[in-house]
């Protein structure tokens, strides 16, 4: 079909990661979950979406996941052009795959990022202003405008992949991946993305907090 892997870190995702799998395996021949040592049924739901699963015996965080998936699919996969990547709790849209694989093969970008449509109705006021502190935080240190910098679909070359020597293990991943890129003079694009929000009493406060807390430590860091 294409030369371009799926990758989804998930922790905890058994209602929503089979759905994420199975739909993502209609644009691309092969998906790879890394179960991030989820106590529910993740591994199993991914395995009968059609996936291949990594699994940890514990939860060691979303860098950790990306950067084992990034390994194993580089060392078996040397006719890979990129890998993509979604979050495996349900709130990107597989059907937009095609979207991430046009722009690489018209642009030929190292790093597409996934830009969400921000509905200021369904996004809680809190994570809108976080997440627009924090792009723009991340925009002044890369010198390119970045709208959205934590989103978690994205589209990796393998030109970028091989020349990434990544630090982090936990969310501050997705901004040394920006940062990374733009140091090391890779292209960066961004393209518009849905996004499907959750019901808002399944957000977690402490998990934004965490998040906020890991980008900005990997700011100052870098």
């Amino acid at each position: 079909m294409n030369n371009f892997i799926g990758l989804v870190p998930a922790y905890n995702e058994g209602k929503t990661i089979y759905s994420v799998a199975a739909n993502s395996k209609k644009h691309l021949d092969i998906i790879m979950v890394v179960d991030d040592g989820s106590t529910d049924n993740t591994r199993k739901e991914a395995e009968n979406a059609g996936a291949i699963v990594l699994a940890h015996c514990k939860n060691l965080g979303k860098g950790v996941a990306l950067k084992r998936g990034f390994d194993y699919i580089l060392k078996n996969f040397p006719d890979l052009e990129g890998i993509i990547i979604l979050d495996g709790d349900g709130q990107h849209d597989p059907d937009e795959i095609p979207k991430f694989i046009e722009t690489f093969e018209n642009a030929g970008a190292d790093l597409i990022l996934g830009q969400r449509i921000i509905n200021r109705n369904q996004m809680l006021f809190l994570r809108r202003i976080g997440n627009s502190f924090i792009s723009w935080i991340i925009s002044r240190k890369i010198n390119q405008k970045i709208s959205d910098s934590q989103s978690g679909f994205r589209l990796l070359s393998r030109r970028f992949l091989e020349n990434l020597d990544l630090k982090s293990t936990g969310y501050g991943i997705e901004t040394e991946i920006l940062v990374k890129a733009a140091k090391n003079k890779f292209q960066i694009k961004t393209i518009p993305i849905s996004t499907i929000y959750l019901n808002k009493k399944h957000i977690s406060f402490a998990k934004d907090f965490r998040m906020a807390a890991s980008v900005l430590k990997e700011l100052v860091s870098r």
